[in-house]
């Protein structure tokens, strides 16, 4: 009992400032434990470096081939390696059709002197694209004296080059082409005409 009356419990001693000196921290893992130690490396590893090339390059070819029309239009110069593979794989390359690209540069409209019936249309188209384009249809829009409409026309590129000395088969590279056409008018009677070139 201590003087103040109260009594010491005698199965817990008092803890004394010696006693928690005494105490030491140890953590319960420690660097050298298997648990902190890293995994070795597997032999396999490799495969999975060869498949993700094999995935990107797979892929990248999908795109290749999905957008070669494009490609070969942003890049003139891949269109004959296209053309070569295409034959190779059966796949198709049709030349571009941009009609944003083609400019009407000049055209003409007379009669055949000897023949008030006659007509004779000529004119001259420009591919602005740096690359080869399909040919293009052209029609033609006749009017009166009043600007109404007296008759409309589509015509073909073998209808409008037919009389060119050397076939054409496609509008080259900031080339241009010339068309010409004979037309019997019969009881028609037209002063003026429009021509649009355009693709289906």
């Amino acid at each position: 009992m201590h003087d103040d009356g109260t009594e010491l419990d005698a199965g817990h001693a008092p803890q004394t400032e010696a006693d928690t000196d005494e105490l030491e921290y140890r953590p319960i893992l420690d660097d050298s434990d298997p648990l902190f130690m890293p995994e070795p490396p597997s032999r396999w590893r490799w495969l999975w470096r060869v498949g993700t090339v094999v995935l990107a390059f797979s892929l990248f070819a999908q795109l290749a081939y999905q957008y070669r029309l494009e490609l070969s239009q942003e890049f003139p110069a891949l269109r004959p390696r296209w053309l070569h593979l295409c034959s190779k794989v059966g796949c198709d390359m049709p030349l571009p059709r941009n009609g944003q690209m083609l400019r009407s540069e000049w055209s003409e409209l007379t009669y055949i002197p000897d023949h008030p019936t006659l007509i004779q249309v000529k004119a001259t188209l420009r591919n602005l694209a740096p690359y080869e384009q399909a040919l293009p249809k052209l029609e033609l829009s006749l009017t009166d004296d009043n600007e109404r409409l007296v008759a409309k026309k589509v015509f073909t590129p073998a209808q409008y080059l037919a009389q060119n000395d050397t076939p054409v088969n496609q509008l080259n590279a900031n080339d241009e082409l010339h068309a010409f056409l004979q037309l019997d008018l019969g009881n028609l009677r037209s002063t003026g005409y429009s021509l649009y070139w355009f693709y289906d």
